[in-house]
């Protein structure tokens, strides 16, 4: 792992957010989050860009789930937190995963999904949201993000990427702590 940045973190309150949704954290997903959620003097979260690599079906969905709780719930109001894996359709499907666990847990109360095709979205009682994307150029315009999410960057070639990036990087230009 890359060494921890200097400061406090919200990684303690991530995890504990996990536990309270059933899933308590692995040591692996502790260690990320403790990183991520690193932030200064100000605030803000320090490390603008993470990537994190495991193996299959090691709890990537539990962490992410509990990382974008966090940043929704605790985070300063109208956060904007997105999603993209492969595909669009494999983005909308990972997203319903999360969605419909957060709809039917603990958090059921503080959380309402809208489930349209091309408009799914949680939204939190701060007005926080979180929504997939299709993994494109053109995606994201006109929007901003505090958090993107792009799970299984590997399936995408260089082009792509670079397509993914180019997309993302301007929606957080206003947005100070934003991270992908």
């Amino acid at each position: 792992a890359t060494p921890r940045p200097a400061g406090p973190s919200h990684g303690r309150r991530v995890a504990a957010l996990s536990a309270a949704l059933g899933r308590p954290f692995m040591p692996w997903q502790h260690l990320v989050s403790d990183r991520l959620n690193v932030y200064g003097a100000d605030g803000l979260r320090t490390t603008p860009l993470m990537l994190v690599t495991v193996q299959r079906q090691s709890g990537k969905t539990t962490w992410v789930k509990a990382e974008v709780v966090e940043r929704c719930l605790f985070g300063p109001p109208e956060q904007r937190v997105w999603y993209t894996a492969q595909t669009g359709q494999y983005s909308r499907d990972q997203w319903a995963t999360v969605a419909k666990e957060l709809c039917s847990g603990p958090l059921s109360g503080y959380v309402a999904a809208k489930w349209t095709n091309g408009s799914e979205c949680l939204t939190f009682p701060n007005g926080s949201t979180f929504r997939p994307f299709p993994p494109t150029r053109d995606a994201l315009h006109g929007v901003q993000s505090d958090l993107v999410v792009i799970d299984e960057p590997w399936r995408h070639d260089a082009l792509r990427g670079a397509e993914i990036m180019q997309a993302v990087g301007p929606t957080q230009a206003t947005r100070p702590g934003a991270q992908i």
